[in-house]
């Protein structure tokens, strides 16, 4: 299909497989969400179905890039820059030929980028394709980031991007592409450890600041507008990010009340391309975008009690858009949960959660979970602050901290040492005595997150599987509780008890919201919990604790008339303290299991 010399094959059957190929992508990941539904309805391994799903991503990848070619020939064929070569078996298109080596590339692309607005379109493809070709080339992003220089880097993209939008969509598209591209050079740029980069990176905050001349107006942008628009692609080097960021939010408090105003004073321009309800004329967007890209940076920045408060609870964010209605999201605060989910997850927002099995995760460090607790205690103090466009976010952060969520909800009920056998976890929990949000913080703060579609699916569709691998693993693991307690009963009622929580906050908050428009938002409700799923992948063994099986294991050997397992000692090892297991099996006969719930409430 290809070689060195030429690109695609004959053009209607190029176009032809690209078509099949994208098409069979989509039906594949349908085919892979579809497979892990009813998988997990029937409470069966879900890894064949992950499986199909990347599969899937890879060929959705491939598609892009044949699509992507089959748009360059065509704007080839547009601009008249294709040489159409005859072959016995077709027409082929051969592409430009341009310089292989490194060192000639970058001279093209500084010799291109600094005639500025003067580009042509051609000229602005070609720039972005030579820096495509070197993405992940650390030295090659150097030399032309600091061959631009700090304010070059800012004139460049301040003047080729001002009023995009105005430029037709033609223009707009090839704009989009070159920003991408530009703001990934840059990003491996920043973690080239040299003498010039350094310089590079003290310029760029310096002139954060200070108006960039862009054309004969009488106020002009800021640095930091320019620069947080091209944040939003690629990993930024996490000192860098953290430096640039407490600069440009110490420099955003001095906007006062009236941001917009603060930032716009110049008028509104379009340094993020394309994008409709984001402009990037507020450079915090911008900034909050990356952060959600960086987990350290995140946690670096709004670790910091002063930032985290002024981010959630004192800016005054704004839309950042001509003419927004009533109904568009303010931007700012969708990319600032983005933000939040990086700081407390220790992972890129948009990325699968990570396994959080013991054996293959690292659970949550100190800072992450210090700053979720602030974030429950903010919010449930004054839950105004849990923005629509935050909603989501909050309720992955929450999706992940399931096990932690369960402690509290039954700290008055389990308590000290039984409460972290009951409910194990890895990594850093909770804090101790205050720091701890209490049982009715946290229960307001699930109930504002249930408010919304896509904040109420992933935590519970994250406790309903944390609770099925939590059974799972006590009864694989009857010392880690009965040693405590020495009652089976006792840990699957626990257990389900701090589940039911759970369930009945977010069942409350669900049915508050949907009293009005019922039929229309319980739809969104079932369809969040459609498009959630991969939320949970590996969530039966979410956060559970450490180690070998114990020897004393259950297993389970048919269903309990009563809806409980029926489970009877291991068939491969037997316990020294065979009493333990003796009770499981008492406790989950039929009619024990009776006599049981005659005497007990749930």
């Amino acid at each position: 299909m290809t070689n060195s010399n030429f690109s695609g094959v004959k053009r209607p059957e190029f176009e032809h497989m690209t078509h099949a190929h994208a098409r069979a992508a989509s039906r594949l990941s349908r085919l892979s969400h579809e497979l892990w539904v009813e998988l997990t309805k029937a409470d069966l391994g879900t890894s064949a179905a992950i499986r199909i799903r990347d599969i899937a991503a890879e060929m959705q990848n491939e598609a892009n890039d044949l699509q992507r070619r089959q748009r360059l020939f065509a704007e080839m064929d547009r601009l008249g820059t294709n040489i159409k070569v005859g072959q016995p078996n077709g027409l082929y298109w051969k592409l430009p030929d341009g310089p292989l080596d490194p060192t000639a590339d970058v001279r093209f692309a500084l010799t291109l980028a600094r005639k500025g607005k003067a580009l042509t379109d051609a000229e602005l493809q070609q720039l972005a394709l030579t820096l495509r070709r070197h993405r992940g080339d650390e030295t090659f992003a150097a030399i032309f980031a600091s061959g631009l220089g700090a304010r070059g880097t800012l004139e460049f993209w301040g003047g080729v991007s001002e009023w995009a939008g105005q430029k037709g969509k033609e223009r707009q598209a090839i704009l989009k592409d070159l920003q991408k591209e530009f703001g990934h050079t840059l990003a491996r740029a920043t973690s080239m450890d040299s003498a010039a980069m350094e310089q590079w990176k003290r310029e760029i905050i310096s002139l954060g600041g200070q108006e960039i001349n862009l054309s004969p107006a009488i106020r002009e942008p800021r640095g930091f507008q320019i620069m947080s628009s091209l944040l939003r692609h690629g990993a930024y080097d996490t000192k860098f990010l953290v430096n640039y960021g407490k600069a440009l939010i110490e420099y955003d408090k001095g906007g006062g009340k009236d941001l917009e105003r603060f930032w716009t004073h110049f008028g509104r321009r379009d340094f993020n391309v394309g994008n409709q309800q984001d402009a990037g004329n507020d450079p915090m967007t911008g900034l909050m975008e990356a952060l959600g890209h960086n987990p350290d940076a995140a946690i670096g920045v709004l670790k910091d009690d002063k930032i985290f408060k002024y981010v959630m609870a004192e800016r005054a964010w704004f839309k950042d858009t001509l003419g927004a209605s009533e109904n568009e999201i303010v931007a700012g605060r969708d990319a600032l949960g983005h933000a939040l989910q990086a700081a407390t997850t220790g992972r890129q927002y948009d990325q699968a959660p990570i396994d959080l099995d013991p054996r293959k995760g690292k659970g949550h460090t100190a800072d992450q979970a210090a700053l979720f607790q602030e974030l429950i205690k903010l919010v449930s103090r004054d839950t105004t602050r849990a923005y629509p466009e935050i909603r989501d976010s909050l309720g992955r952060i929450a999706a992940e901290y399931i096990p932690d969520i369960n402690r509290v909800l039954s700290a008055e009920t389990v308590g000290g040492e039984k409460n972290a056998a009951l409910f194990p976890t890895v990594g850093s929990s909770f804090g101790p005595g205050e720091a701890a949000p209490t049982r009715s913080e946290v229960a307001r703060f699930l109930y504002e997150v249930s408010k919304d579609p896509d904040g109420y699916a992933p935590v519970l569709l994250s406790q309903k599987h944390y609770t099925s691998g939590l059974i799972d693993y006590h009864l694989q693991h009857p010392d880690r509780y009965l040693s405590l307690t020495d009652d089976g009963w006792e840990t699957v009622h626990l257990a389900t008890h701090a589940a039911g929580a759970v369930h009945g906050i977010l069942a409350l908050g669900r049915w508050n919201t949907t009293t009005g428009e019922a039929a229309e938002d319980d739809k969104k409700y079932n369809d969040s919990l459609g498009t959630r799923m991969d939320w949970i992948a590996g969530a039966p063994a979410r956060s559970l604790g450490s180690g070998r099986r114990s020897s004393r294991r259950l297993r389970l050997v048919r269903p309990s008339p009563v809806g409980l397992p029926r489970f009877s000692g291991s068939s491969t090892s037997r316990s020294p303290r065979s009493s333990s297991t003796t009770r499981w099996k008492a406790v989950c006969t039929p009619m024990a299991r009776k006599s049981k719930l005659r005497g007990r409430k749930l």
